[in-house]
């Protein structure tokens, strides 16, 4: 089955490190395939070290917050630390390129 290419988003988040730190800035392609399509963000159980920073939902950014359902086509950026990644992925699925 081919997919067609996510579009890109309308904003992009960025975090410029001056040394190494314990976490990574990923950005997800919400589609109807994830576990997180359709949910609200308080039911998804994220891990201890993992947020969501930012939701990109066509023009809008939206503020992340537990009542919050995430829809197909937004774009969300999750803060993870490294050991947690894993677990994230399995939430919100492969990250893309930033």
């Amino acid at each position: 089955m081919d997919v067609p290419p996510a579009a890109e988003p309308h904003a992009t988040l960025e975090i410029t490190s001056m040394g190494e730190i314990d976490g990574d800035l990923l950005l997800f392609h919400i589609d109807s395939s994830v576990l997180a399509c359709d949910g609200a963000i308080r039911d998804l159980h994220l891990p201890e070290g993992a947020s969501i920073a930012l939701i990109v939902r066509g023009p809008k950014l939206l503020a992340a917050r537990g009542h919050t359902i995430l829809r197909e086509d937004d774009q969300v950026y999750v803060f993870s630390q490294h050991e947690e990644r894993a677990l994230v992925t399995l939430i919100f699925g492969q990250p893309k390129e930033v």
